[in-house]
């Protein structure tokens, strides 16, 4: 979907084969992503798997993860982490969101806009491939942030589709200029 939304691809390029016989990158990323699901993070792969990956389908350093879990590389504080998915959504580029849900099992989806709920609480829509996209709609869940916290680890996000506290604790940039439709 980023890949997408950064126009790298495009929707026939993920489902066509003979695409894939015609140019080495489309081929490289449906081996590498679409051939047994390996690029899903609910198959157990991390976002710095799939960014590691991606740079290597493209053969530049095009992705960059930050993750809230000290002692991983790129850990930052929660507070920045929420301030990088704002400055993106800002400019009018997508984030790729992973969370933890109590219990230790993630998701991850795509925030494409927010809007402030009150000082501490950003909501954040999004795209999440888990669950259809109603018609005539742009985004189908809501992820709310708590903003303000300073907690590192703590479940003090809300997911709206699944009613439950969440922990927003991945995230994945690509370093593009991208054309947004939202």
């Amino acid at each position: 979907m980023m890949l997408i939304f950064h126009q790298k691809l495009d929707w026939e390029d993920l489902i066509d084969r003979e695409r894939a016989k015609e140019n080495a990158f489309v081929d490289t990323i449906q081996r590498h992503f679409l051939f047994g699901l390996n690029g899903l993070y609910r198959g157990g792969h991390s976002f710095k798997s799939i960014s590691n990956r991606l740079n290597q389908c493209l053969g530049m350093n095009l992705s960059e993860v930050f993750t809230t879990c000290p002692g991983k590389t790129h850990s930052i504080s929660r507070r920045r982490l929420h301030l990088k998915i704002k400055v993106q959504l800002d400019a009018k580029r997508p984030v790729l969101l992973g969370y933890q849900r109590e219990g230790g099992k993630g998701h991850a989806l795509v925030a494409i806009g927010y809007r402030w709920e009150s000082k501490h609480r950003l909501r954040l829509f999004c795209l999440d491939p888990g669950h259809s996209l109603p018609r005539l709609q742009v985004w189908n869940n809501i992820i709310d942030l708590d903003y303000l916290s300073y907690i590192d680890w703590c479940y003090s996000d809300f997911n709206y589709y699944q009613k439950s506290e969440v922990c927003v604790n991945n995230i994945l940039l690509i370093r593009d200029k991208i054309f947004c439709p939202f």
